[in-house]
């Protein structure tokens, strides 16, 4: 008798042991599936980003004015700077998230409709203020992209921040 609880003991804790296997592997094969869900999101979007970066880099070509021309070329290499930083370390990719929802698009919108405006043959009071906003509008996704690149890098500012601290304690 106490052989045979013996052996059952041994049998169940081995089914427990089993179970506790088997949980882990589900565990861990949910964790690899979302982990590689977010790998792809990430290449995705990614490589969406860099098709309208793309786009705006194309219509560097379109531009007489030297003004408009600059601007366009800042918002192209600005957004060019964060999409490559963003490929390099993907762990950043979340402190991204403002680029990807609001400048990408609508510095591709404003740039659409200001060539739109340009192109049109009637300079009317209307189409002139729709310029000058889009010219506005301009400075403001230059302006929105440079902070958004500098939040991304900001852990590489506070790490040589804390570098020039730990040199200036023990250089002196």
């Amino acid at each position: 008798m106490v052989v045979e609880e013996e052996v059952l003991l041994v049998n169940n804790t081995i089914l427990l042991i089993a179970i506790a296997v088997i949980l882990i592997l589900v565990v861990w094969s949910i964790l690899q599936q979302t982990l590689n869900k977010d790998a792809l999101y990430i290449k995705k979007t990614l490589r969406l980003a860099a098709g309208k970066n793309s786009k705006v880099g194309s219509y560097l070509t379109k531009w007489r004015m030297w003004k408009v021309w600059m601007k366009v070329r800042r918002i192209h290499k600005l957004n060019d700077e964060i999409i490559s930083t963003l490929q390099k370390d993907k762990k950043r990719f979340p402190l991204g998230d403002k680029f990807f929802s609001l400048y990408l698009d609508s510095s591709l919108q404003v740039l659409q409709t200001y060539l739109t405006l340009v192109s049109q043959p009637v300079r009317n009071a209307e189409v002139q203020k729709g310029i000058a906003d889009s010219e506005f509008s301009l400075n403001e996704i230059i302006i929105g992209l440079e902070t958004e690149l500098t939040h991304i890098l900001n852990t590489e500012i506070q790490a040589v921040e804390t570098e020039k601290e730990v040199l200036g304690k023990y250089s002196r």
